[in-house]
């Protein structure tokens, strides 16, 4: 059988409810999704350069009736991926997944800390970002210090319009993951969009897919998360992708301890500059999506 490249993608954004409509759709029989959950392959340059059969076989082969798409919260934001997209793929559909800026810096931050990435308090780290990007030299800061600039929506939505202006693109609220009908809907629409039933009554819609968690051991969170000796050893012993990230995943589960904390950030702490730039951006991306957001603006003085 001819590989034939996915016919949609679900960009993001980050800490925006990826894992949990992949979980969704993973479920789906009409649908056929990368044994990888995240390749990162149109994202990250030495994941692209292994080629597209290196890409395909992370497809299970269903035939030509089943809708191939990719999940992939990193797509959104990394500026390569449209182009690279459209080397493959001349008119795929996009879901864009968005959350409230701020909150969604603050579950990016909490998550830098749980992998050891991050040792400033929170809005330190928001103050530092700038500073941290500009000295990047490995991408290290791009990927995991990017809390506001992530959250420029805008700017990365734009540069999807303007590469795939044939493309439809579907916009959703990281809010309507919140109820158990909201979330109904929403699995409908994604369904409706991407041309596939959603009648299917086995579908669990009510786990909750990475939540806010801390490590109980450095060591494991380390070998998890950081490019340690143990872990290049690793690499060596067990040369295939998709059972090391099994691996990992599980070690890294059994790792986590759900915290249970309210996203409630105190907002008279962050500089009122910060939350201007993000009321406009807000503005902005409702204007381009037309989606209800109005709710996520704070007050700036």
């Amino acid at each position: 059988m001819s590989e034939h490249p996915p016919s949609f993608f679900l960009l993001g954004t980050q800490k925006g409810g990826t894992s949990t409509i992949h979980y969704w759709l993973s479920q789906n029989p009409h649908l056929s999704l990368p044994k990888l959950k995240e390749t990162h392959y149109f994202s990250h340059a030495d994941r692209y350069n292994l080629g597209l059969e290196w890409y395909y076989h992370w497809f299970t082969p269903k035939g030509e009736k089943f809708v191939r798409g990719e999940v992939d919260p990193s797509y959104l934001f990394f500026p390569k991926t449209p182009s690279r997209i459209k080397q493959l793929c001349s008119h795929p559909k996009f879901i864009i997944i968005l959350r409230d800026p701020l909150k969604r810096a603050y579950s990016h931050y909490l998550m830098s800390v749980q992998r050891g990435y991050e040792s400033l308090d929170f809005l330190q780290a928001l103050e530092s970002e700038e500073t941290r990007l500009q000295q990047d030299k490995q991408q290290f800061s791009f990927e995991h210090h990017s809390y506001l600039s992530r959250g420029n929506y805008s700017e990365q939505i734009m540069r999807y319009k303007y590469k795939f202006s044939n493309s439809p693109f579907l916009f959703l609220r990281f809010d309507d993951l919140y109820s158990p009908d909201s979330r109904r809907e929403m699995y409908q629409n994604i369904c409706d969009f991407i041309g596939v039933s959603s009648k299917i009554e086995t579908i669990d819609m009510d786990k909750a897919i990475r939540p806010a968690s801390t490590s109980r051991f450095t060591f494991i969170r380390d070998l998890v998360y950081k490019d340690i000796p143990i872990r290049r050893i690793g690499r060596r012993l067990i040369p295939f992708m998709v059972f090391r990230a099994r691996i990992l995943n599980f070690l890294d589960k059994l790792n986590k301890k759900q915290i249970g904390y309210k996203m409630v950030l105190d907002k008279s702490s962050i500089p009122s500059s910060i939350l201007r730039n993000v009321n406009i951006e807000i503005d902005s991306v409702s204007n381009l999506t037309n989606l209800d957001i109005g709710h996520w603006r704070q007050p700036a003085e």
